[in-house]
């Protein structure tokens, strides 16, 4: 990792995974790249795809704690969006899907999905329902010039918790985003279940994108 600032940004006990953009400008910063920063409580492990893509930026790993395994996509897209990008997205979703386990897919796709007659936000609704999928991010600004462009999308089935999105501009033009997913961790000896609470927080700054996971038992 090359990355002074990011260095600095994981605290003792995280480790981190990223895909920074590819340039040879050393000149000036690098706006591009997508970043994950994982609790070592949790094992983590970053996953290859056979999937060429070019139309957005993304990095792929798993979060496990003592009997959960969640499967994490973080993405970054900026530009117009093209007919690529959603194959290229639905190639990613089709490999995500032979996972027996909970999905999360998050990040700045910079599509208005708060304008329910966008042509665009139609279009990565249908894709999304075509893989049981939900986006869980309410229709609030979550960019300092307005729309709803950073998303949290799970399975159908899968609970959000507590998902909050801070105002734009308190650390950046882009929105605090946090949540929780409950994960079943273990089973009592005396019946039912105990739990594992994962928590992250998304947040977008001039290079990359970051989330922090830990996991608490309750």
């Amino acid at each position: 990792m090359d990355d002074v600032a990011l260095r600095r940004c994981v605290p003792d006990g995280f480790t981190c995974v990223e895909q920074s953009r590819p340039t040879t400008d050393t000149t000036s910063v690098n706006y591009g790249g997508v970043t994950a920063i994982v609790s070592d409580r949790l094992r983590c492990k970053r996953l290859t795809t056979v999937t060429t893509v070019t139309s957005f930026e993304y990095v792929c790993f798993t979060v496990t704690g003592r009997a959960a395994t969640v499967v994490t996509l973080l993405v970054y897209r900026t530009g117009p969006v093209t007919d690529t990008f959603y194959k290229e997205l639905s190639s990613l979703l089709e490999v995500l899907a032979v996972y027996k386990c909970q999905i999360i897919i998050a990040g700045d796709f910079n599509i208005h999905v708060e304008k329910r007659d966008d042509i665009e936000a139609l279009r990565l609704q249908e894709l999304l329902t075509s893989f049981d999928c939900v986006q869980n991010v309410p229709a609030v600004p979550t960019d300092r010039a307005g729309g709803t462009l950073d998303l949290v999308i799970t399975k159908s089935d899968q609970l959000i918790n507590n998902l909050t999105v801070q105002s734009p501009d308190i650390l950046s033009d882009h929105s605090l985003l946090t949540c929780c997913l409950r994960l079943p961790l273990t089973e009592r000896s005396g019946g039912g279940r105990s739990w594992m609470l994962t928590s992250f927080a998304l947040h977008f700054w001039s290079r990359s994108y970051v989330i922090l996971r830990y996991a608490t038992v309750c």
